[in-house]
């Protein structure tokens, strides 16, 4: 089963954050991408964990609806890039940082992406209580809820 796995490195006061800094500045981390027994490792401590989620669920939605495409999640920190690519029932992903490639098929793809999205989401606000309380999360929360 396809998954992606987040450890975040870094957070500071969240409670009058904008969503240029919840998205791009906070919760900075390493990104894991799963399927069986292969794994992509995207682990500088830099990724934006909240703004790729957001990116990789739109990525799925655009993908699913096209019988073949491609869309591109690009990390600025490090120039690394992920390729996602569709063909049929099932999506491939190729990083330009490794040799490892991930075969997904599209039912998969969607249901990962989308349990990723919530599950940052959800431990963000159980781990960081002042999230509570600001607005842009809670649109956050509720986009994910729609899902």
């Amino acid at each position: 089963m396809f998954e992606i796995k987040y450890e975040v490195a870094n957070q500071d006061e969240l409670l009058d954050a904008d969503e240029m800094s919840l998205r791009t500045r906070q919760f900075m981390g390493n990104l894991s991408l799963k399927n069986g027994n292969f794994t992509i490792f995207v682990d500088d401590e830099k990724v934006p964990i909240i703004d790729s989620a957001f990116n990789i669920v739109r990525m799925c939605e655009v993908l699913i609806r096209k019988k073949d495409g491609r869309e591109d999640l690009g990390f600025l920190h490090s120039g690394k890039k992920i390729t996602f690519q569709k063909k049929g029932a099932k999506v491939k992903i190729i990083p330009s940082f490794s040799v490892v490639t991930l075969e997904v098929p599209v039912n998969d793809f969607r249901e990962g992406t989308k349990q990723f999205f919530q599950n940052v989401l959800l431990d963000m606000m159980k781990k960081n209580q002042s999230l509570v309380m600001n607005e842009l999360f809670f649109r956050y929360l509720q986009e994910a809820e729609k899902i």
